[in-house]
């Protein structure tokens, strides 16, 4: 408690909550005094530990202090060397779902997630995935041109999780919005349903769920779902977006393809637009088109 004393000095709080404080230290102390048969009664000194707290709570700036900062990818070296509890197993959380435990060939989904040098966003993306409640799903990361620490991130995370994610860096940077990297990982994908995103993006942990209970139901050929939009280039802050199959009411993160109806149409854009005309060249190339929209925010651009 000394460091709180310290932060919290009685000569910054109003005299009349001290003397709340008092009163309320007095009611408490004659209720132990009761317990105990004690018949001396000492209400608690402005400077007292309890005093102080209650003081500050009513003021309601009880200052908390920071933690420190720890970067996202040592999480793993801290949980691997996790200890026991009273003499029970620990087990470590980001292991909770077995890596072999989904044949692969029953993988249904493949999540194309191109990068450029956002080694923290990265590890955001990459956690998140990894705290879905269904790991039915390959995760292939993309790098635009060579990056040493991207490199160093992303082999740890492959080394934990062989089976679950995979990479490659390309020779060159394309610089194309990610475009050319999203045809590349179309190209490799071999699962039914293929996911587009970019490294700094989150999907809530039920999303991989949802959309595969929503294609096991009803075998679409696009999965749709809303999402929290921003874009830093026209000053839109955070904001909810209804999707819709068309230009400007959609964005590559927020649906999941069919692998052959997605590769028929490819990435032919390598512009800002390509999104938009993406997903308007596969509503084209099928007239019977059959789309499910789950309407609930399960993904947030950032």
């Amino acid at each position: 408690m000394a460091h709180i004393r310290e932060q919290l000095r009685p000569s910054r709080i109003p005299k009349a909550r001290i003397a709340h404080a008092q009163r309320a230290d007095a009611i408490f102390f004659t209720r132990s005094v009761k317990e105990s048969h004690d018949t001396t009664i000492k209400p608690a000194s402005p400077e007292s530990p309890i005093c102080v707290l209650r003081a500050f709570l009513k003021l309601g700036r009880l200052p908390v202090r920071p933690r420190p900062r720890i970067p996202l990818h040592r999480t793993a070296q801290i949980e691997s060397n996790l200890g026991s509890i009273n003499g029970k197993g620990c087990e470590n959380i980001t292991n909770q779902h077995d890596d072999d435990s989904i044949d692969s060939s029953e993988i249904a989904l493949t999540i194309v997630c191109v990068a450029y040098r956002r080694p923290q966003s990265l590890q955001v993306l990459l956690h998140c995935f990894l705290a879905q409640t269904s790991q039915n799903f390959r995760l292939l990361v993309i790098h635009d041109g060579p990056d040493d620490e991207i490199a160093s991130i992303l082999a740890e995370f492959a080394s934990r999780y062989p089976h679950r994610i995979d990479y490659l860096f390309t020779e060159e940077r394309y610089n194309d919005y990610g475009h050319s990297l999203r045809q590349i990982g179309l190209e490799r994908a071999t699962t039914p349903y293929v996911l587009f995103t970019n490294d700094d993006n989150y999907y809530v942990p039920v999303f991989v769920e949802t959309v595969l209970r929503v294609i096991e139901e009803n075998d679409p050929d696009i999965v749709l779902f809303d999402m929290v939009h921003s874009h830093d280039a026209y000053g839109l802050t955070y904001y909810v977006l209804i999707t819709e199959p068309r230009m400007n009411r959609f964005d590559v993160g927020s649906g999941v393809f069919r692998t052959d109806l997605a590769r028929a149409v490819g990435w032919r854009s390598r512009d800002f637009a390509a999104d938009g005309i993406f997903i308007q060249d596969v509503v084209a190339h099928k007239p019977n088109l059959k789309i499910e929209k789950i309407d609930k925010v399960l993904f947030v651009h950032n």
